[in-house]
């Protein structure tokens, strides 16, 4: 008796999801962790369904329902204008929300009692602030600082120029470390990146 109370207790406490991880859980092509995120999060910086109500925060409880009205009356347009998510994956989202076994896939899951939890994304320390990355990282792969820049709000370019905030520079940095030198650019290590957005 006890092992069966405690595995209903643990199947009632698997039912409660973040929408991050549900986004992510479904195997959507292209849309990894940081895509998903950054998806969870325009709910909560943006989170209005058509009718004005709230649908994802502290106060209001997250149905699949509305998550599913919402994903669904957006333009490949609306997609491709959150923050961290490019063509490809904004082409993928809107085919997979325009498919009615997948929104089936979303009901039978609310049917059965998966409730998302309300979740505060990232602090966007970084909001405004365009980087650049050269050199070889020790802690982080050349995709990771890229995803690590997105989720607190900054942007990625692939060269320096006036409106470079920061140069990230590893070892073996080459012309890009002089153009910013050159231009003025703050120049940051993996350290100083890292207490940026602790």
């Amino acid at each position: 008796d006890q092992r069966a109370d405690n595995l209903l207790e643990s199947l009632e406490k698997a039912k409660k999801i973040k929408l991050s991880r549900l986004i992510f859980g479904l195997g959507i092509r292209f849309v990894g962790e940081v895509a998903a995120s950054a998806i969870a999060g325009e709910l909560i910086i943006n989170p209005s369904t058509s009718s004005g109500s709230p649908l994802c925060s502290e106060n209001a409880k997250c149905e699949i329902s509305d998550f599913i009205k919402w994903a669904c009356s957006r333009e490949l347009e609306d997609w491709s204008e959150i923050e961290g998510i490019g063509d490809k994956v904004a082409e993928s989202l809107k085919e997979w929300f325009e498919d009615e076994k997948n929104i089936a896939l979303l009901k039978k899951l609310e049917k059965v009692g998966i409730e998302l939890v309300f979740e505060k994304s990232a602090p966007q320390k970084l909001s405004g602030k365009t980087f650049v990355i050269t050199g070889t990282l020790e802690k982080y792969s050349r995709q990771g600082i890229k995803d690590a820049i997105k989720k607190f709000g900054g942007k990625v370019a692939s060269s320096v120029s006036a409106k470079t905030d920061y140069l990230v520079a590893g070892e073996s940095a080459g012309s890009k470390l002089k153009k910013a030198e050159e231009l003025g650019v703050k120049v940051l290590n993996e350290k100083d990146f890292e207490e940026m957005i602790r």
